[in-house]
């Protein structure tokens, strides 16, 4: 997700705050989820406390602290949130297919999963033989 951002150190504080925009949840920094039983759309997130977050890209990526800090001011972070969510609902609004293809996609999402977790039961079983 950074490695572009630090590509390009003058835009470096927009391009971060934009693409963690999404991803910041109070003071954590959602890395991903994983789905949870309780149906299709039970999930629980992996996040980090943004601190932690904020050393790791930094070391990682070679991106000054201070620099990542400015970048995830709660404001900054909200107002460019607001924007993706303006956009993403006029987006919505405008091409009402990509709903369709994304329930389609959930849908196959959901078996591939089941699948995968009845073979890993019979293969915890020891009913699976390679």
């Amino acid at each position: 997700m950074f490695e572009s951002a630090s590509n390009d150190r003058r835009a470096i504080e927009d391009d971060l705050a934009l693409r963690v925009a999404a991803e910041v949840k109070g003071d954590l920094l959602c890395a991903g989820y994983v789905f949870v039983e309780g149906g299709k759309d039970a999930h629980k997130d992996v996040a980090f406390p943004i601190v932690h977050a904020v050393a790791a890209i930094s070391e990682h990526f070679g991106v000054d602290a201070e620099t990542l800090d400015r970048a995830l001011e709660p404001a900054k972070v909200a107002a460019l949130s607001s924007t993706r969510d303006a956009e993403l609902a006029s987006f919505l609004k405008d091409h009402p297919e990509m709903l369709a293809g994304a329930e389609a996609f959930r849908q196959k999402h959901g078996n591939v999963q089941a699948a995968l977790a009845a073979e890993l039961a019979l293969e915890l079983k020891g009913e699976v033989k390679h």
